[in-house]
């Protein structure tokens, strides 16, 4: 009777908290992934792999929220006074809420150790994936994009569909003594093979090079067609790799992280050792030898 108290206060409690966390979700995700030529599978996949770090922090609060409202109203309705008056301890009680919290603890343990490093993965791999596939995807219509390293990027209009960019605008910063800005009239964004740059192919436009250094240098080039390759580090793009030393902390579980562990152990005390070994090797200077002593000489 005491546990089936807690249940609905429990229930209500994490629906409400996952509607607020999903709703939180799709509100800063809303803006990178509609509209922008992602099938309704894909964002559902995203949605759903985003569940699990949800769930880790709804249950705790949950739990919260339903041992105060469940005691509360037993308290409120003078339950817990009748309950003692008919020989129950109150240890007694919360034997059965103990007993379900530590079960629900354990189940969280374990979800937190199996699932939620799988899910967090496979949700950074699927995010990579659509990156490869729409580099557009952190390119905005009419809005400045910095995202690659030395480079500030506006475009007009952005296609989601082909990848194709219409009145181009390129502050190019990786001289700082050298000041560079491209236009066009049409461009195209890609990747390499290796996803280590980003390609974009202009056409029709110019380039401005002007040197603040140098008094009345300056020079403006008329192009066809023009190719940039940039540094793909400002996606924060990674090639995809299952072996666990690709992911991060949030992607790994325990066992992962005490092998791991045990391993920069192993190393740091092989480096230790070596060190000492060098520091007690005796060391001879080039140029000098040694001078023997004769047992029982009298330097006097």
């Amino acid at each position: 009777y005491i546990l089936r108290a807690h249940l609905a206060p429990f229930l209500f409690s994490f629906t409400t908290l996952m509607f607020v966390f999903l709703l939180q979700f799709l509100m800063k995700a809303v803006y990178q992934l509609v509209g922008k030529g992602l099938g309704f599978w894909v964002i559902g996949e995203l949605i759903m792999l985003s569940l699990a770090w949800m769930v880790v922090l709804a249950i705790p609060a949950s739990v919260l929220v339903a041992t105060l409202m469940g005691f509360g109203k037993l308290s409120s309705q003078n339950e817990i006074t009748a309950l003692r008056a008919g020989g129950m301890s109150l240890p007694k009680m919360m034997t059965t809420v103990i007993a379900a919290a530590t079960l629900l603890g354990l189940l969280t343990v374990e979800f937190n150790n199996r699932v939620l490093p799988e899910a967090n993965h496979r949700f950074k791999l699927l995010m990579m994936d659509i990156r490869r596939i729409k580099p557009t995807l952190s390119l905005n219509s009419g809005l400045f994009n910095q995202d690659l390293t030395g480079y500030s990027i506006l475009a007009r209009n952005v296609s989601r569909q082909s990848n194709d960019l219409e009145g181009l605008t390129i502050y190019d910063y990786t001289d700082p003594s050298l000041n560079v800005v491209i236009t066009a009239d049409r461009g195209r964004v890609s990747f390499t093979p290796d996803y280590r740059k980003v390609v974009m192919d202009l056409s029709d436009g110019e380039i401005h090079r002007f040197r603040p250094s140098v008094q009345g240098e300056y020079r403006k080039i008329d192009f066809t067609r023009h190719r940039i390759a940039m540094d793909a580090e400002g996606f924060d793009f990674e090639r995809s790799a299952e072996n666990a030393f690709s992911r991060s902390d949030r992607e790994l579980s325990a066992a992962v992280m005490r092998t791991i562990v045990d391993s920069l152990r192993a190393e740091a005390a092989a480096v230790r050792e070596q060190v000492f070994e060098d520091r007690a090797a005796p060391q001879r200077v080039p140029g000098f030898s040694r001078i023997p002593i004769l047992a029982g000489s009298d330097s006097s």
